[in-house]
């Protein structure tokens, strides 16, 4: 009993610790999202703007689903540890370059399924850590300005498939050093020069993705072709056994 009321303070700090420590984590969310320390998620609620309280220490942003219209400027400036963010199926008919203008760490985007019309050299100018970008099934995106991803050089998956886009200019597609992944079907491509252009580009695209596909196959089979194989020892000992017994019968005889 005695080692009970002993024990007994220590566990209430704790738990107070605790709930202090988990109460910290959610400080200012919103009542139509949930939150965890770093992830903040509003999908489907039925938002036409931005909530008001989406937590500091967010990292990962949420908020598919809904029918928001507007993102205001320096809206998400003061998230700068934003590493995530999903805007997918709302109503953005565009983005001001000011809306990201602080996200400088963020990696991945999703602007799919909305309203917008046009991506300039001034849209992504700030995220300049951006990896991933899905800008897909906006049927009214008719236009990407040529500098739109040129300080993006970080910039390894694009999807821009389901637009109403008829033109793009393969250069700057080509600019992206880090370029792996890009999806442009679905959209009304006007078949001119230009197409042929972009057709040549990753026509180059493949065949350069294939011959570092097979020069890291030949590494890897010549890698796994050093290293001893169980059945080849096997094989090995019941050679030299072989060897062995036949060498002694002749050695008899």
């Amino acid at each position: 009993m005695d080692e009970w009321f002993t024990v007994r303070p220590f566990c209430l700090k704790l738990l107070s610790v605790c709930l202090l420590v988990r109460a910290a984590g959610v400080a200012g969310c919103s009542s139509e999202c949930s939150c965890t320390q770093f992830l903040t998620n509003c999908t489907g609620s039925h938002l036409r703007q931005l909530p008001a309280g989406i937590p500091l220490s967010t990292q990962q942003l949420i908020l598919s689903d809904n029918n928001i219209s507007i993102l205001p400027p320096l809206a998400l400036n003061y998230l700068g540890g934003l590493l995530y963010l999903d805007f997918s199926n709302n109503s953005l008919t565009e983005i001001s370059h000011s809306s990201l203008l602080n996200l400088k760490i963020l990696v991945y985007l999703d602007l799919s399924r909305n309203q917008l019309r046009r991506i300039t050299h001034l849209t992504f100018r700030s995220l300049t850590g951006m990896v991933v970008l899905k800008a897909s099934r906006n049927k009214e995106l008719d236009f990407i300005d040529n500098r739109a991803f040129s300080t993006n050089q970080k910039l390894q998956e694009l999807d821009i498939s389901g637009n109403g886009l008829t033109f793009i200019d393969a250069s700057m597609l080509e600019a992206l050093p880090h370029l792996r992944s890009v999806r442009l079907s679905g959209n009304p491509w006007t078949c001119n020069c230009s197409t042929h252009l972009l057709m040549a580009h990753f026509n180059r695209f493949k065949r350069k993705e294939l011959k570092r596909y097979r020069k890291l196959r030949r590494a890897i089979s010549f890698k796994y072709s050093k290293r001893p194989n169980v059945m080849t020892q096997e094989h090995i000992a019941k050679a030299n056994t072989n060897i062995g017994v036949h060498a002694g019968t002749k050695h008899s005889g």
